[in-house]
């Protein structure tokens, strides 16, 4: 009769295994669903991360990092954004942050400069997408309307934001690109904006939003002070003697101040570039037309359409229409 044995139990080292396996396979799944915003609740105010992260990206911009990087930067922070307003949904600042980075967007594919001021003031032309191969293509009516909804969130959650001069900037230039009207609740976001700071990296942008409003407007009293004070600058937005006498042209030409419209035009520089001469000739067409008449002002406007070698469509229209006047009613 053989004995009868009783089996041996499992090893506690094969137990400590399972149980180690089973730790980390949950600790992984939480982690994959939980990681992120337990990350963020646990390294800090999310908001002061934020807040950090502009800076960053203001820095990197003052580097002139290239488009993809500065473009991948913001993905990432919208990505962040996401994560932290899954816990604070109503939080103004979280709104805010969403409408800067979107401005951030906005302004990299929409970079602001003297020559397209000057357009925008003398011809009323919006500023077009810079096309480019290093980021994809995004509606810029779209991208202007969240701009503007953001901000808009943002000061209804909480009026007395802090960030609330950046906000209300905010609100005017992506109103101004998504309606295509300058009208006067423009302006008030801008004067609600006071003497607020909006910061080295959009002050650029709030100088020329400012000059492009005062002057179309007719708001002689802002733009002349303000285009004045750009001459003297070094950084930022910077104007040259010509670019700030054709701006002052249009200023004071809104304003119905004629004389001071064709002192100013008429002191662009010989040698000024081509296109200044172009429409430095223009506006004393349209000065002379409002003031003396069609025919006072037919010769500048035949003048300025042959200096651009008859290839100006703006000119032409407007040729067309003068050149129109002087037919006889039937």
């Amino acid at each position: 009769m053989t004995r009868y044995e009783a089996r041996k139990p499992r090893g506690k080292k094969t137990i400590y295994i399972l149980i180690i396996l089973i730790l980390l396979t949950g600790t992984g799944f939480a982690g994959f669903y939980f990681g992120p915003s337990l990350y963020f609740q646990f390294t800090g105010d999310a908001v002061l991360r934020l807040k950090k992260r502009a800076e960053l990206y203001e820095t990197l911009l003052a580097e002139k990092k290239e488009k993809t990087a500065l473009y991948a930067f913001i993905q990432d922070t919208r990505k962040l954004l996401d994560i932290i307003e899954k816990d604070e949904p109503s939080l103004a600042q979280i709104q805010y942050y969403r409408g800067l980075f979107d401005l951030y967007e906005f302004l990299l594919r929409h970079p602001l400069y003297s020559h397209e001021l000057i357009n925008m003031t003398g011809r009323g032309f919006l500023p077009e997408q810079e096309f480019s191969e290093e980021i994809p293509q995004e509606d810029s009516i779209v991208l202007a309307f969240k701009i503007s909804s953001h901000f808009r969130k943002a000061l209804a959650f909480d009026p007395s934001l802090k960030e609330a001069p950046v906000a209300n900037f905010g609100i005017s230039l992506a109103d101004l690109f998504y309606t295509g009207r300058t009208d006067l609740n423009l302006l008030d976001h801008i004067d609600r904006t006071g003497n607020g700071d909006v910061g080295k990296g959009l002050e650029k942008t709030y100088d020329w939003l400012r000059v492009a409003l005062f002057t179309l407007l007719g708001r002689k009293d802002d733009a002349v002070p303000l285009i004045n004070a750009l001459k003297e600058k070094k950084t930022g937005l910077t104007l040259s003697e010509d670019e700030a006498n054709l701006l002052l042209s249009h200023v004071f030409f809104s304003a119905k101040d004629y004389l001071k419209a064709l002192e100013r035009v008429r002191a662009i520089k010989p040698d000024a570039k081509e296109e200044y001469k172009i429409e430095a000739t223009r506006m004393e067409g349209e000065i002379f037309f409002v003031q003396n008449g069609v025919f006072a002002g037919l010769p500048f406007f035949i003048k300025a359409y042959e200096m651009t070698g008859r290839s100006d469509p703006f000119i032409k229209e407007r040729l067309d229409f003068i050149q129109s006047k002087t037919k006889p009613v039937k």
